[in-house]
């Protein structure tokens, strides 16, 4: 089962501190689900794997900390 995370209130959270973010496109490519994400102009790839390992693909050093903070937060995973 691939972990399922509230994407909805990432997205918020990441609009509240940024300003401005929206959920591109989501992707299953076998034991992961890829997020496209648009923050401020810059995109990211996040890829959340089965086992609940998040990986962020990001230009931006710090955008792409702060996404997978908020993808690896306990409250926003409904099942790992």
């Amino acid at each position: 089962m691939v972990p399922t995370v509230n994407v909805e209130s990432i997205i918020a959270r990441l609009r509240r501190k940024y300003g401005f973010a929206r959920l591109k496109h989501v992707r299953i490519e076998g034991d992961k689900v890829v997020y496209f994400i648009d923050v401020s102009g810059v995109r990211a790839k996040v890829y959340v794997y089965r086992n609940g390992r998040v990986w962020v693909k990001c230009p931006v050093k710090s955008l792409s900390l702060s996404i997978k903070r908020e993808f690896q937060s306990r409250r926003r995973c409904f099942r790992r």
